[in-house]
This record gives C-alpha cells, sequence and structure tokens, in this order.
C-alpha cells in the first residue's frame, strides 16, 4: 500500500486508512532511522488509569503493632 504525505496547514501528514483499525486519539512514538525510514509504535494505555486508579491506592499498608496484626509474634 502507498501513502501520500499531505500539507495540513505547517504540517505534513499521511491519512491513514481506516480498515487499519487504528483508534481515534491513539498515541505513537516516532523516529526516523539513517536510511530515512520512518517507525511509528503504538504507546500502549495505561492498565491503572483504565482501571480507575487513582494517587495513592495502590501502596502498600502500613502493618504495625498499634493495629494488633502482629501482637502474638511478640508476646512475651
Amino acid at each position: 500500500m502507498k501513502l501520500k504525505v499531505q500539507q495540513v496547514g505547517d504540517s505534513l501528514a499521511f491519512v491513514i486508512p481506516k480498515e487499519f483499525g487504528i483508534p481515534d486519539g491513539q498515541c505513537y512514538t516516532v523516529e526516523q532511522t539513517a536510511d530515512g525510514t520512518i517507525i511509528f509504535r503504538p504507546i500502549p494505555p495505561s492498565l491503572f488509569k483504565e482501571n480507575g486508579f487513582q494517587g495513592n491506592e495502590l501502596r502498600q499498608k502500613d502493618v504495625s503493632l498499634e493495629d494488633g496484626v502482629l501482637d502474638s509474634e511478640w508476646s512475651d
């Protein structure tokens, strides 16, 4: 398949055919190799953001003697 570069404002762009199935808003990293090859790699979505995790929800909880959790191990 051949794609033609098109002028869009002050930039150049490829129009990607719909049959590629790329979702709108998909982000990519891009690099150009020494021979001029341009490589686009999709950036995978964050599993944490998609599952609604925010802030400190994944931090380990502090287990201490004050909670009485380890009481039997430390009793005299």
